[in-house]
């Protein structure tokens, strides 16, 4: 996949759905950004094909983010931060449609 094929979907923004619906979802937990995993997941939404596929792209999205908030984290915010992530996770899994931006 080449750079423009990447950018005609994730866009130039971070994670939310685009538009104004940008400002309500953050790119950051707790001033940790959690963008490259949006991104990864916003690839991965354009080629669902299914309910499966979607589960598939939510669960790649909380282990990405987990992995960012272990590697960003101390001891005193990680835990904070997989609650934010998990939280995240569950509000994408419950709410999040399939498609292109």
């Amino acid at each position: 996949m080449t750079d423009d094929q990447i950018k005609e979907i994730v866009g130039d923004g971070g994670c939310g759905p685009g538009n104004v619906g940008d400002y309500f979802v953050p790119d950051k937990l707790l001033c940790v950004d959690i963008k490259p995993a949006c991104r990864i997941h916003d690839i991965m939404y354009a080629f669902c094909e299914n309910c499966y596929d979607k589960y598939k792209a939510d669960s790649y999205f909380l282990f990405n983010m987990i992995q960012i908030v272990l590697d960003k984290s101390n001891w005193f915010t990680r835990q904070l931060r997989l609650w934010l992530a998990w939280k995240y996770f569950k509000a994408v899994l419950d709410f999040g449609k399939v498609g292109k931006r």
